[in-house]
C-alpha cells in the first residue's frame, strides 16, 4: 500500500517515490492558460491601482503612469505574451522561472515607487500588495511553500518602503494588514495544496488497486479476451478453424502424492506447472487450465497464427525433458496433441475462465490418455500440420475410445534442418 502521510509543515509526502510522482504530475499539469490569466489579472489590479492613484494624486501623475503602471504592467503583460507565443514545451519550462522572477521584480518596483512618491502613495500601494498576495496564494495554484516565499518577498519590500515614508502609527497599521493578507493567503494555499495532494494520493491508491485487478484479470484470461470482457460483458465465443491442443498428464503422480505431505504435493505441482507456464509464455501459447496433475495448453487462440502446431510441438519436447529434471527422475509425462477447429470463449457470470469446446479438445485428450509415459502422442492431423519441421515415428492404427481406429504418431525431436522452430 502506498504511504500517503505528509509533513504537516511542508506538506511533502513521507514516501519519497510518491513525492517524486506528485511533482512530476504537477510539472505535466502546468497550465499555460491559467498562468497567463493570472498575469493579466495582475495587470488589471495594477492598472486599476494606478488609475485611482493618478486621480487622487494629480501632482504625481507622470511618476504614477511611468513607474506605478509601466513597470509592473509591462512585466506581467510581457511575460504573458512570451509564454503565449512560445511552443508549449518551452513555455512550461519557463513558467517556474517566471513565477519566481515576477514577485522579485514587483517587490523591487514597489520599493522604488514608494520611495519616489512617498506617503500619499503608501495607502494605495499597500492595498495593491495585499490583493496581489491573496491572488498569488489563491489563484496562481503554486505549491504552498513557494507561494509563501514569493508573497513574503513582496510584503517585505513593501514594509521596507513604508518604514521609510510613514510615521510610526501608520507603519503599525499597514504592517498589520499586510501581514494579515499574508496569513490569509498562506491559509488559502495551504488548504488548496493539502487538498491537491490528498486527491493525488487517493487517485494513486485507486490506480494501484486497478493495476492489481488488471493483473489478476490478465492472469485469468488472455489479454485480448480480458479487454473485450471489460467492454462487452457476457458470454464470449469465437470460432477458430485450425488450432493445436496439448494435454499433458503426470504419470504416477497419485501414488507418489500419497507418500508426500500436502504441502510437498502442492510445492511440487507448483514447481512443475510454473516451469510449464514459462514455456507457454516463451512460445506465445495460451495456457487453458490445470486439472489435478493434468495441464492443457493451446496454440492459435485467441490470436490465430500459422505455426500453432510447431509452437505446441516445440513446447511438448521441452516439457518432456523438463519433467525429468524437476521430478528428479521420479516423474514422467504422457502428452497428447491434436490439431483441428474449436470454439473458444468465456461463459458464466463469475469466476471467469477461458476455455475450449469441440471435438478437437476431446481428441487431444484421447491422444494423451492412449499415449505412453515419456512419449508425445500426436494425431494424423497434427502430423500433417507439423510438416517437415519435426521427426516423428509412426505408431500405426490405434483404437481410440470414443473415436474408433485412428492412425497416430510419436513425436520424437526436431528435424535436423531446424525448420519449424517456433520459439
Amino acid at each position: 500500500m502506498v504511504d500517503g502521510r505528509m509533513n504537516r509543515l511542508t506538506l511533502t509526502f513521507d514516501d519519497g517515490p510518491l513525492e517524486d510522482a506528485y511533482r512530476a504530475q504537477r510539472r505535466l499539469r502546468l497550465s499555460r492558460g491559467q498562468f497567463i490569466s493570472t498575469l493579466l489579472l495582475g495587470c488589471g489590479l495594477w492598472t486599476g491601482m494606478a488609475a485611482t492613484t493618478a486621480i487622487l494624486l494629480p501632482a504625481h501623475r507622470s511618476t504614477i503612469w511611468w513607474t506605478v503602471l509601466g513597470f509592473p504592467v509591462l512585466t506581467n503583460a510581457g511575460s504573458a505574451a512570451v509564454v503565449s507565443l512560445l511552443p508549449r514545451r518551452f513555455a512550461l519550462r519557463l513558467i517556474p522561472f517566471l513565477t519566481q522572477a515576477i514577485p522579485f521584480a514587483l517587490g523591487f518596483a514597489a520599493v522604488v515607487m514608494q520611495l519616489r512618491i512617498g506617503e500619499p502613495f503608501a495607502y494605495v500601494l499597500a492595498i495593491g500588495v495585499m490583493l496581489y498576495v491573496v491572488a498569488m496564494h489563491g489563484y496562481m495554484n503554486l505549491q504552498f511553500l513557494r507561494a509563501s516565499i514569493f508573497s513574503a518577498i513582496l510584503i517585505t519590500a513593501e514594509l521596507t518602503a513604508i518604514t521609510r515614508t510613514l510615521p510610526g502609527a501608520q507603519i503599525l497599521f499597514h504592517s498589520f494588514w499586510l501581514l494579515a493578507a499574508q496569513a490569509v493567503g498562506m491559509r488559502i494555499s495551504y488548504i488548496a495544496e493539502r487538498h491537491r495532494r490528498r486527491a493525488f494520493y487517493q487517485n494513486r491508491v485507486i490506480e494501484v488497486e486497478q493495476a492489481k485487478s488488471e493483473r489478476l484479470l490478465r492472469n485469468m484470461l488472455p489479454a485480448a479476451i480480458a479487454e473485450k470482457l471489460k467492454h462487452q460483458p457476457g458470454a464470449i465465443a469465437d470460432h477458430f478453424e485450425a488450432v493445436t491442443v496439448l494435454f499433458a498428464d503426470i504419470v504416477g503422480f497419485t501414488p507418489l502424492s500419497e507418500r508426500m505431505s500436502p504441502t510437498d504435493v502442492v510445492r511440487l505441482l507448483n514447481e512443475v506447472f510454473s516451469a510449464f507456464d514459462e514455456m507457454a509464455h516463451r512460445h506465445v501459447l495460451e495456457k487453458i487450465k490445470t486439472i489435478g496433475d493434468a495441464y492443457m495448453v493451446v496454440g492459435g487462440v485467441p490470436t490465430p497464427r500459422g505455426d500453432h502446431a510447431a509452437a505446441v510441438a516445440a513446447m511438448a519436447l521441452e516439457m518432456r525433458d523438463a519433467i525429468a529434471r524437476v521430478g528428479e527422475g521420479r516423474l514422467a509425462l504422457r502428452i497428447g496433441i491434436h490439431t483441428g477447429p474449436v470454439v473458444a470463449g468465456v461463459i458464466g457470470t463469475s469466476k471467469y475462465s477461458y476455455d475450449l469446446w469441440g471435438d478437437t479438445v476431446n481428441t487431444a485428450s484421447r491422444m494423451e490418455s492412449h499415449g505412453a509415459p515419456g512419449l508425445i502422442h500426436v494425431s494424423d492431423a497434427c502430423r500433417a500440420a507439423l510438416g517437415d519441421g519435426f521427426e516423428l515415428e509412426e505408431r500405426g492404427v490405434v483404437d481410440i475410445k470414443g473415436k474408433g481406429p485412428m492412425h497416430t504418431w510419436w513425436l520424437k525431436k526436431r528435424a535436423a534442418t531446424g525448420a519449424g522452430d517456433a520459439t
